[in-house]
């Protein structure tokens, strides 16, 4: 059980207590209760409710005792963005299904779950796309009117599904209609308004979601990447650092702090940590031949020696893209980057809107021919 008091009060002239209420529901009412409570306040406050509003504010079908916690603790779970988390999240997901198979929100949190491995680099995008999508019209096809499933439709539609930049902001609308205190939505179409090169709407969004939970691991990693996007990487590396306490090998965070190392040019931190950046994709002679490239060249001779054994790794091996995008950007490898923005678009690397926005300094007729294709620019 789930007990909660709300007080309204008048602010002005004089603070009155309007309105003392109690509510005590089980933790699979909980989506209902935000519904009631909004109503009730309303109506204290002789506000009236437009139509659409009533619509949206209607209760909705209750999932199963246990159904709703166990999604619960699997988007917070996915939350770390590395495979502890993504085991641990795995679980809860299939947990609420079981529960419940009537349960949108929880094949919304499933795709989510594969969303994020794609887009962190631990799975390749191609293979697992016929899944995310079908994921992704189950849940909306059992709860359209679910703000965590719409946000859900408006992530595909920016990070899985190229070119429908309209829809996916017609969604993270609806999602915002529906709840307006939902970070996920919030943090989510912020990073959407980034890639748009939309930056005083994206910050107002993010800006939120920090007041609302600004502990959370993906409001850290999000804000944490927009930060590191407009070059300000000590902000960013802050942030990291906090989410590296809660969410230990979080790679979005080791990204954050490798970024940090290279810039204050402390080299020895910067190469250990490429070494745990670069491991998740398992190549077995990454710390040695890092470590021998640094012995002779310091971080830009650890980076010359390791990018051709993990390109030819690649061949064999699912190495992530995005990341090897960035590390040839280290050494100012402007070609490579460009070969490595062809395999992006052709293994349709979630990641790829992200070199959109303009903030991103790399003259390439390559990067403005797919951001092209892509419909960003």
């Amino acid at each position: 059980m789930v007990e909660l008091n709300v007080k309204l009060y008048s602010a002005y002239p004089k603070e009155i207590m309007l309105w003392d209420h109690s509510y005590s529901v089980f933790k699979n009412e909980l989506p209902n209760l935000y519904r009631e409570v909004t109503k009730n306040v309303a109506t204290k406050i002789g506000e009236a409710l437009l139509p659409e509003t009533e619509k949206h504010l209607a209760p909705k079908r209750i999932p199963k005792p246990g159904a709703y916690e166990a999604y619960l603790k699997g988007m917070y779970y996915t939350g770390f963005l590395n495979q502890e988390g993504f085991d641990l999240a795995r679980k809860q997901f299939n947990k609420s299904i079981e529960i419940d198979s009537l349960f949108g929100q929880a094949y919304q949190g499933l795709a989510t779950l594969i969303a994020s491995q794609k887009q962190m680099g631990f799975i390749p995008s191609l293979p697992y796309q016929p899944l995310l999508d079908s994921l992704t019209d189950l849940s909306y096809l059992l709860d359209s009117t679910n703000a965590e499933v719409l946000m859900g439709v408006a992530a595909h539609n920016t990070w899985g599904v190229f070119n429908k930049w309209k829809k996916a902001e017609k969604y993270y609308r609806k999602s915002i209609e529906y709840n307006p205190n939902m970070t996920m939505t919030r943090i989510t179409y912020a990073h959407f308004l980034m890639i748009q090169n939309r930056w005083d709407e994206a910050w107002n969004q993010m800006n939120y979601a920090l007041e609302l939970d600004p502990e959370n691991p993906w409001v850290l990693a999000f804000s944490a990447a927009m930060f590191a996007t407009e070059g300000k990487v000590l902000s960013a590396a802050k942030k990291a650092e906090r989410l590296i306490r809660i969410a230990p090998k979080h790679p979005m965070a080791e990204g954050m702090l490798l970024n940090k190392y290279i810039a204050l040019k402390q080299e020895s931190e910067a190469v250990k940590q490429l070494i745990k950046l670069v491991s998740i994709h398992g190549a077995p002679k990454t710390a040695d031949i890092a470590m021998e490239g640094f012995a002779h060249g310091g971080f830009q001779g650890a980076l010359e020696e390791l990018l051709p054994y993990l390109e030819s790794y690649s061949k064999d091996h699912f190495i992530r893209s995005w990341l090897m995008f960035n590390l040839y950007g280290y050494i100012g490898k402007k070609e490579k980057q460009e070969d490595w923005i062809i395999r992006m678009y052709e293994n349709q690397d979630p990641n790829l809107p992200y070199l959109g926005i303009r903030k991103i300094k790399l003259d390439s007729e390559v990067r403005t021919m797919v951001m092209k294709e892509i419909g960003l620019w």
